[in-house]
């Protein structure tokens, strides 16, 4: 097998030498043409005439080339925007002007958002690499920046840039100006976001401390033309003990946090530099609240539950017990174990200590203020049910958010004439013995005094 490869392969390189042979002998003997002879041989042939081809003198007529090269340097153009601006809305705080409230811009791809007032512009920065736009820090100027008025559920944006020369661009027109729909404000993470030493949560209220029981009646029958504005509203207290403090806001009002508490605004004041409170729903045993920040992107629902108070209205009526009447506008009456001189317009608190009269500004103020907290009695008319007298009695509530009225009688047992107690006895009123020196009282069954109390 191998002795038969070797002589096929021996017969091919035989047959290959013979044909270099024979084509250097060729060579030898003829030789390669030369560019003469190929440049001859060239003129010799004949190529087909052009189909269009026009006489050389119609050519010599024209004066310049159908066609030329021009140079035409790069042109800076406005870049479509369309797809990386998110329109957001204008500030919605209750406070916020229509006019001037700022805009609200953000970008697709990224978490940063942007206010401006409207026709304001807002500054972008353009990545080199990755060809993304920014919002420019701190709003400094750039070569490129919009510019937006809004409108109705939208905002008409213009595009402008300036190129190498300074030259503001505003072509192609289809991306220098459009209109962007308003998306629904996305709120803010409240993670950093704090009301003094309170971190803003669902419980903010809770730990403020917060206490609604409802309108203050109190206010609402007495308070006259100087609480007319808190009247019929709802009353909010804050804090505890001594640093209680109290708000009136009614549906769609609101307060502001100025330091380290809520209040109510003046009249006029400019308060969009505040964190901001409104009340925006009243149930009956719930209030719901809108709690935003600032520059109005943070916005937080709060719930407030009712408060519950405890006192017994009844109690008090039958604690009180009538000993007699020095006049026909002056009745004596019992009460935990307190003398009571009771005439129409009094005002009474029960403390601690026992039940107090209200004579002096200073003590109406802190009831007012709610510095003096209690139940309040204040005294009205003597009214006449059946045959028999009453002393109209007005009760509120500590909480003032309750009242009830109620007839003390002013009798008792069967009526007899006895005879008045002298003028000079009336100013013995705070002696031991003062119960035998009243009108109209004894040991022993009631006695009514010679006069009728209607009379």
């Amino acid at each position: 097998m191998i002795k038969t490869v070797l002589s096929l392969t021996s017969l091919l390189i035989g047959a290959l030498g013979l044909i270099l042979t024979f084509i250097g002998l060729f060579i030898a003997k003829w030789g390669l043409p030369t560019l003469e002879q190929n440049e001859a041989l060239l003129k010799t042939l004949s190529f087909p005439k052009p189909l269009f081809e026009r006489p050389s003198s119609e050519y010599d007529q024209m004066l310049s080339p159908a066609f030329s090269l021009q140079f035409s340097p790069v042109t800076v153009q406005v870049p479509n925007l369309r797809s990386t601006l998110q329109y957001q809305g204008q500030n919605k705080r209750p406070d916020a002007k229509r006019v001037s409230a700022f805009l609200s811009f953000s970008l697709y791809d990224k978490n940063d958002t942007a206010l401006i007032p409207p026709g304001t512009p807002l500054y972008l920065d353009v990545d080199s690499d990755t060809l993304k736009f920014s919002f420019s820090s701190k709003n400094a100027p750039t070569a490129l920046w919009i510019q937006a008025e809004p409108k109705e559920g939208e905002a008409l944006v213009s595009v402008r840039m300036r190129d190498e020369t300074g030259q503001i661009v505003k072509e192609p027109e289809s991306n220098a100006q459009f209109t962007l729909k308003e998306k629904e404000l996305r709120p803010q993470s409240t993670d950093a976001w704090s009301l003094g030493s309170f971190r803003v949560d669902a419980a903010l209220l809770s730990k403020q401390h917060a206490k609604w029981y409802g309108e203050d009646l109190f206010l609402k029958d007495q308070g006259g033309d100087e609480f007319s504005q808190e009247a019929g509203k709802e009353r909010i207290d804050f804090g505890e003990g001594g640093e209680t403090y109290s708000v009136y806001v009614g549906s769609g009002d609101f307060v502001i946090w100025d330091k380290e508490g809520w209040r109510e605004p003046l009249p006029n004041e400019e308060t969009t530099a505040y964190p901001l409170l409104q009340l925006k729903k009243i149930q009956d045993r719930l209030l719901t609240f809108d709690l935003w920040n600032i520059d109005g992107k943070g916005r937080m629902t709060l719930n407030l539950l009712k408060s519950s108070e405890k006192w017994n209205p009844k109690e008090i009526e039958e604690s009180f017990k009538f000993k007699g009447a020095r006049r026909k506008s002056e009745y004596l009456f019992e009460a935990n174990k307190t003398r009571l001189s009771l005439e129409s317009g009094d005002w009474w608190i029960l403390l601690k200590k026992g039940w107090k009269r209200l004579s002096t500004p200073g003590e109406i103020d802190e009831f007012v203020e709610r510095r003096l907290v209690g139940p309040l009695l204040i005294v009205g008319d003597l009214e006449k049910k059946g045959d028999r007298p009453y002393l109209k009695i007005t009760l509120y509530s500590p909480t003032r958010s309750e009242e009830v009225e109620v007839l003390l009688p002013v009798f008792q047992g069967e009526p007899k004439k006895i005879k008045e107690v002298k003028k000079d006895d009336e100013e013995e009123e705070d002696s031991d013995d003062e119960d035998d020196e009243m009108i109209g009282y004894e040991s022993g069954p009631w006695h009514r005094r010679e006069y009728d109390p209607y009379d």
